[in-house]
């Protein structure tokens, strides 16, 4: 095992087309990673197996997150857990890699001491499920959240609701994150499939890293139309029926 940047694309996207937004999502990725790093220090570490990149595990100080309202200092923010190969051990050494580190000084906390780690687990659908995964590795669940104190007490963070805002009104908002290279070609599917159920439907898209005030405000939720919150899976089949009961306001 041994800390990476390049290989990360070959653990998560080894197979992004020339063109795609895929790729386009790569290139902001890394021009994103290349200033973090420069910001914040090493916040990426990858685990290798027979030479080549199998696992990754992305994780930053919650301050560094402009987009989110209520930050906790002194809280490590783990982004994702992420493994091409499964039963390994892979992540679950990456983990107790830097929750060691969190015990002794992560470089990224500027010699601040970490009070404890913070994840929002999600399911990709494949392997271990993160809640799971976490929950074995001592995590407990928080308030929206998963967490694992080191040096303090759990603290809960303030979360900013969505409200009505009168400028979402008859349109469809959307955020990508460039932290995924994913996230671009998550939110042009989503366009596509809104313009799908109502065609020329107006569809605004931001980066909640470049305008983090549009997403803070919005209680960062990623899929707003038509001034709701849409909480279905995109690519569950409840996303349509609910994406066309909020444009028809029912």
């Amino acid at each position: 095992m041994k800390d990476g940047f390049g290989d990360v694309f070959s653990v998560c996207s080894p197979d992004a087309e020339p063109g795609s937004k895929l790729m386009e999502g790569r290139r902001l990725r890394e021009r994103w990673l290349r200033e973090t790093l420069n910001d914040y220090g090493p916040f990426t570490k990858v685990a290798y197996l027979d030479g080549r990149p199998v696992s990754q595990i992305m994780y930053y100080p919650e301050a560094a997150l402009p987009y989110i309202s209520g930050s906790r200092g002194g809280v490590i923010r783990i982004e994702c857990v992420y493994s091409r190969v499964h039963g390994k051990g892979a992540g679950s050494a990456l983990l107790d890699e830097l929750i060691g580190e969190a015990k002794e000084g992560v470089e990224s906390l500027m010699g601040e001491p970490c009070r404890f780690l913070v994840t929002e687990p999600f399911s990709t659908g494949e392997g271990l499920d993160l809640k799971e995964f976490y929950e074995r590795n001592g995590f407990r669940e928080g308030d929206g959240e998963m967490y694992l104190e080191i040096h303090g007490d759990y603290e809960p963070r303030k979360r900013t609701e969505y409200k009505l805002f009168p400028e979402d009104e008859g349109k469809a908002v959307l955020f990508y994150n460039v932290n995924c290279e994913y996230s671009v070609s998550f939110a042009c599917n989503v366009k596509k499939l809104i313009h799908k159920i109502k065609p020329g439907y107006p569809v605004n898209i931001f980066n909640m890293w470049t305008a983090p005030m549009e997403s803070s405000r919005r209680g960062n939720e990623l899929i707003i139309v038509n001034q709701r919150p849409i909480k279905s899976r995109w690519r569950a089949p409840e996303f349509r029926l609910e994406v066309q009961a909020a444009i028809e306001n029912r």
